[in-house]
């Protein structure tokens, strides 16, 4: 198995394309275990999701989505709990309220279902199982 770095304050974490969107982490990291200064991201950590777009009708959501991150780190635990890893991410999640152009150039709702990733742990010294 190979050692991933723990996801720490300053991850980058995106929409897997073909979707687009601004993530924004609404968990906070722990305020105990700190790689460099930066509390470490563990157990359920739950994000949000605005201005969601698929890249290939240009659609663009009028709401949010939310979720929660996907631990796969084994025996690996802080303070409270599962350390989140670069890679990890979330299952399959609806945005129902998507928008694409229909006939006239009329707004049609659609349903887009998107995933979320941690792309950059944000710290590249403690890795995990």
């Amino acid at each position: 198995m190979a050692k991933i770095p723990v996801a720490v304050e300053g991850l980058t974490i995106i929409v897997v394309p073909p979707a687009a969107g601004e993530v924004k982490i609404d968990s906070v990291p722990s305020k105990i275990s700190k790689v460099n200064g930066k509390g470490v991201y563990f157990k359920e950590v739950s994000f949000s999701v605005s201005k969601i777009k698929l890249a290939v009708l240009g659609s663009v959501t009028l709401g949010t989505a939310s979720g929660k991150l996907i631990i796969t780190a084994q025996n690996s635990k802080t303070d409270a709990g599962e350390m989140l890893r670069e890679k990890d991410m979330s299952a399959p999640i609806s945005a129902v309220v998507a928008q694409h152009a229909g006939p006239n150039s009329s707004k049609m709702p659609s349903s887009i279902s998107i995933t979320v990733k941690i792309e950059k742990a944000g710290q590249s010294i403690f890795t995990s199982l």
